[in-house]
């Protein structure tokens, strides 16, 4: 189980914010689950994952996710998800 906060920001102001919980056991599967749950939760398509942010997952337990990350246009300026509990 996880939970995590998504946000976005716009400059340099949250403009939404909500939580998702995953009950799946594999971290991947549930972070893909809250993935797909913020781009529903604010009208937004699921970013590309990279290895970066593996490692700010790893190293922060937050990810950033910028312009470059989408393949549509976007109306704000990045989608941060941070991992706020973990079973």
């Amino acid at each position: 189980m996880i939970k995590t906060w998504g946000q976005l920001w716009r400059n340099g102001k949250m403009i939404a914010s909500d939580t998702c919980v995953s009950e799946k056991h594999d971290m991947s599967d549930a972070l893909q689950e809250c993935i797909e749950y913020f781009g529903h939760a604010f009208d937004m398509e699921a970013p590309m994952w990279h290895s970066a942010h593996t490692k700010q997952l790893r190293d922060f337990q937050k990810m950033v996710f910028t312009r470059e990350d989408f393949i549509d246009r976007i109306s704000f300026d990045r989608f941060e998800m941070q991992l706020i509990e973990r079973d």
